[in-house]
């Protein structure tokens, strides 16, 4: 349906602009002035009225996740037992909130995100989004696992995504200019099953 709805407005836009490019061509050919000038002028300024600023976005969205975008593991969570030999089973045990099973809880307060996930009682994921400097809409999604004792980053991913307003709310079809929504790199250092995994291997720690 909103794939429709978004049809519908290129058509109508379409129809918009070689009405007014039409009229411009009628007016300038009217006057005694190149048809082709004016015309074409009328019709750029129509496509830059609304769409300026998709193909420098798709353009950006790809340069960033060719070039910023990827997974690192800091710490393996085997490392970072080792290095903290005082970490008890309370520790590691994996943090559920009541009884559904899910390792999930979020707070207030932490610097620079969006939310926090706990994972058991010393290492928590925060998810964090950065506007890149500039006029297009392009933004970094920070998705990273980090020791709350000594506030160290044990793994980071980092993937791009564009569009106007919140990508996890308005920046998808419904947002505004919805066609230049993109929720993240179609790349495999991005690939997301790693984060999970990385979580996971975590959670594991306590359950062993």
């Amino acid at each position: 349906m909103m794939g429709l709805m978004v049809l519908g407005f290129f058509a109508v836009y379409l129809l918009i602009s070689i009405w007014v490019t039409s009229k411009a061509a009628s007016w300038a050919k009217a006057n005694n002035k190149k048809p082709w000038l004016w015309g074409g002028l009328a019709a750029f300024m129509m496509y830059n009225l609304v769409f300026w600023d998709w193909i420098p976005t798709l353009v950006a969205h790809k340069y960033y996740c060719s070039t910023q975008a990827g997974f690192w593991v800091y710490k393996t969570p085997e490392q970072w037992m080792k290095e903290n030999p005082e970490l008890t089973k309370e520790d590691l045990k994996p943090y559920v909130e009541g009884d559904k099973g899910r390792h999930i809880v979020l707070y207030a307060g932490t610097p620079n995100a969006v939310g926090v996930r706990k994972i058991n009682r010393r290492i928590f994921n925060a998810f964090d989004i950065q506007k890149i400097e500039g006029l297009l809409p392009i933004q970094k999604q920070v998705d990273y696992f980090y020791d709350i004792k000594t506030n160290l980053r044990t793994a980071t991913l980092l993937d791009i995504t564009s569009g106007y307003g919140n990508p996890m709310t308005t920046g998808g079809i419904l947002g505004f200019k919805g066609w230049l929504a993109n929720d993240g790199c179609q790349n495999p250092k991005v690939d997301r099953i790693n984060l999970n995994q990385y979580s996971q291997n975590i959670v594991e720690l306590g359950e062993r």
